[in-house]
């Protein structure tokens, strides 16, 4: 009887443990959205930015979401989960190890390739932080910045800042 038991608990933990690796996002996802959100916004201009705000839409996907930033000004420009951060300023913005991640992915950012970035932030019911890492790209139609960022624990950013996705 013990030994059904620890056979069934070990299967369980197997079949959690391939549910999350499964389940995690992959950083090809985020760069294919966010380099959506380029086009999207190359074509569109201006006009284009209201549909970042909709937290079920287009740009809002699994556990993600693009949003749009202007390092000119260092400000939100659309945010789908978090509608406070609306035109506010992200110049103060830390992660939980002090460092100012959007000015560090601002710095690093141009149009051609985007830039990835990490930085560590304490997922939602969780006690320790987590690696995250964020993709960004300035869009030179409208001098704005679209990016997005997943919680990822095994890519390195110098291999993925090298990687040269098909189109």
């Amino acid at each position: 009887m013990i030994k059904l038991l620890l056979l069934l608990i070990l299967i369980s933990l197997q079949l959690a443990s391939a549910y999350t690796v499964a389940s995690e996002m992959k950083p090809e996802e985020v760069y294919y959205k966010v380099k959506e959100a380029y086009f999207f916004l190359s074509e569109l201009k201006q006009s284009g930015i209201t549909v970042f705000n909709d937290k079920n839409g287009q740009f809002s996907w699994k556990n993600s979401y693009v949003f749009i930033l202007n390092c000119e000004t260092q400000t939100f420009v659309a945010h789908p989960k978090t509608s406070a951060f609306r035109g506010i300023s992200f110049e103060h913005f830390q992660d939980k190890k002090g460092l100012y991640f959007l000015k560090k992915a601002c710095q690093n950012t141009n149009s051609t390739t985007g830039t990835w970035i990490e930085y560590w932030w304490q997922k939602s019911g969780e006690k320790r932080l987590k690696r995250r890492i964020l993709y960004m790209i300035t869009v030179p139609a409208i001098h704005l910045q679209v990016a997005a960022s997943i919680y990822n624990v095994t890519h390195s950013i110098d291999e993925l800042n090298k990687t040269d996705y098909p189109q």
